[in-house]
């Protein structure tokens, strides 16, 4: 009778369940939420490649709906964010572009935004380098930076690298931190694309600051866009060998792709330099667990605990390397620690869950199941990595 009674309920529960592979939630919601502006950055960055590959306009439009999105929507988001590039029209020169290019290939509202938006950019540099020219002449004088800088100035955009000439009272910019600055302020805005075109300006004056490189490479993950973020990692690191930071997220980039004994390698160069960098000693097991280490994965995660004991993350992995090995009871004290830092974890609550039933403890594992219920309803249950 309790062999049918667990039998009926592994199949209720394969019904709601489904694998136990570490997924993304946010991925598997019936009803997707709308885009952030990072994720439609993202998408219409994976539209330009697509179109630069020869994607057909049947093919764009798959790939959009693939990404839960659809030619309307990034229309309207287009026309919303347009406002903000024509403020700057000279950072934005390539998007105008690839824009241009998008809307020879894509059809409908989308085409049309896409063409618009492209003439409005090349227009807006035409029209400021018009009125330049009548009042300057062709050579950009110290007056067109006083111009440009009493612009900014209006828009509340000034920096602390803008000062005055101690020679003539003239306002000049130092354009490498200027640059470097306005990426900064446009990645804290969530103006990704835009945040980009600025650390590409502030390189073309300091090719070696290893910060921007660095910095570049963040929002080109933020992006999905992980080839190009090693790429750019790579470049600082080639200034700045020792940058730990980089090693590292150049790793987190690496395991994005699926390559996993990169990945590791990358956070050994991390931990070499730093070793109580807790976070690396973390993504390492993370990768370990996904090339189905586990006992070192579980190495790895202790060393993370060892440095900072009340990381949550980490003792959740833990937990879940734990019950991959088949030892539940010591996943369940993994996921009991997580849940005294972080009582609201309801992943942690869920895979706690599991835990019981493979031992056979049902009601205690409905009662875990319901705690993560409880937490977020609409939770749908894969195993979760953090």
């Amino acid at each position: 009778m309790i062999s049918l009674l667990k039998k009926l309920w592994n199949w209720l529960k394969s019904l709601f369940i489904g694998s136990p592979k570490a997924v993304n939630p946010e991925k598997v919601q019936k009803s997707p939420p709308e885009p952030s502006d990072g994720e439609y950055e993202g998408i219409l960055m994976g539209l330009f490649e697509q179109v630069a590959a020869g994607t057909t306009t049947g093919g764009l439009r798959g790939w959009l709906y693939s990404r839960y999105c659809d030619d309307k929507k990034l229309a309207r988001w287009l026309e919303v964010k347009s406002e903000e590039w024509l403020q700057y029209p000279e950072d934005y020169q390539t998007l105008g572009r690839d824009l241009a290019a998008l809307g020879k290939v894509m059809t409908g509202n989308l085409g049309e935004v896409s063409q618009r938006i492209s003439l409005q950019l090349r227009d807006a540099v035409r029209d400021v380098s018009g009125v330049e020219g009548e009042n300057l002449g062709s050579t950009e004088t110290d007056l067109t930076k006083v111009q440009k800088l009493y612009q900014l100035l209006n828009q509340g955009k000034t920096s602390t690298t803008q000062r005055l000439s101690t020679a003539n009272n003239i306002p000049i910019v130092q354009d490498a931190k200027f640059w470097f600055e306005q990426g900064n302020q446009k990645y804290m805005n969530g103006d990704f694309i835009g945040a980009i075109a600025s650390w590409d300006q502030a390189l073309e004056f300091k090719p070696d600051d290893h910060e921007a490189w660095y910095n570049r490479g963040i929002v080109l993950v933020n992006l999905g866009r992980y080839e190009e973020a090693i790429a750019s990692y790579d470049r600082a690191l080639e200034i700045k060998p020792d940058y730990h930071q980089a090693w590292h997220n150049r790793g987190i980039a690496l395991g994005n792709l699926g390559r996993y004994e990169e990945a590791i390698a990358s956070y050994d160069r991390a931990l070499e330099i730093k070793p109580d960098y807790h976070q690396a000693w973390h993504n390492r097991g993370n990768a370990l667990d996904d090339l189905g280490r586990y006992e070192e994965a579980i190495a790895s995660y202790d060393r993370a605990l060892e440095i900072k004991p009340d990381y949550h993350q980490a003792w959740h992995n833990r937990g879940n390397a734990l019950d991959n090995l088949g030892r539940y009871e010591q996943a369940i004290a993994s996921f009991d620690q997580a849940l005294e830092i972080k009582p609201d974890l309801h992943e942690a609550w869920y895979n706690r869950g599991n835990a019981l039933d493979n031992l056979g403890r049902y009601e205690e594992a409905v009662a875990s199941y319901d705690q993560a219920l409880e937490i977020k309803p609409d939770y749908p249950p894969p195993t979760i990595k953090l």
